[in-house]
């Protein structure tokens, strides 16, 4: 099914609840490692975040992550899951010495 496809339908509306699932590039178990999913977690609870979409509750997995959240009147769900998913990425890379799309960690890292 075609991109498009999966967006017809879809509203993002202002004081409504959303589950949200990411996954991970090619469903890397990038979360195995305590430090990536620690990081997830901390850009869920974001105070950018936090004023567009508040989170209710999480869950994180090996390859995806679950995501309860409300969207706030004047947010779109769209940016504010880009701005998750770009800042996530952005932060795990840095910490791992990284750059790019998000692939599995080698070595272990410490935590934060």
């Amino acid at each position: 099914m075609p991109y498009s496809e999966l967006l017809r339908g879809r509203a993002s509306l202002g004081g409504q609840i959303y589950l949200v699932t990411a996954v991970t590039r090619n469903r890397v178990p990038l979360f195995t490692n305590l430090h990536p999913g620690r990081i997830v977690v901390r850009t869920l609870h974001c105070q950018e975040v936090a004023a567009r979409a508040p989170t209710l509750a999480y869950v994180v997995m090996p390859d995806h992550l679950h995501w309860l959240v409300q969207l706030r009147p004047g947010s779109n769900l769209s940016e504010v899951v880009r701005s998750v998913k770009g800042k996530s990425a952005f932060d795990i890379n840095r910490a791992v010495g990284t750059r790019g799309p998000l692939h599995t960690v080698e070595a272990p890292l410490a935590i934060v």
